[in-house]
């Protein structure tokens, strides 16, 4: 979406059709590691702040998607900090669940 209005509900439409729809899941996340490298920093915010769910609904895109925020965290990106560490109690909250 071109603008910050439309990305944020537009994001949570796609996120819950990739709930329904395990092959959209895969497509979402390969588009949303795209936006996390786009050069429009208003792109790449919306993409870092939504990273935990993509990470969460795409289990084989979460080490790619972690490794590029670790990257965005390492390179000043306080925003990519604050979201790399969200992710990561959201997906141990997760495995813990499930073990139990």
């Amino acid at each position: 979406a071109n603008h910050a209005g439309v990305r944020g509900p537009a994001y949570r439409l796609v996120l819950r059709l990739a709930v329904q729809e395990p092959a959209a899941a895969v497509r979402l996340s390969r588009r949303h590691l795209s936006c996390l490298t786009s050069s429009d920093h208003a792109v790449q915010r919306s993409a870092i702040t939504h990273a935990p769910e993509v990470a969460l609904l795409c289990a084989s895109a979460a080490p790619a998607i972690f490794t590029t925020l670790l990257r965005l965290a390492r390179s000043g990106s306080e925003l990519a900090k604050e979201h790399l560490l969200r992710a990561t109690r959201a997906g141990l909250a997760y495995h813990c669940q499930q073990a139990r």
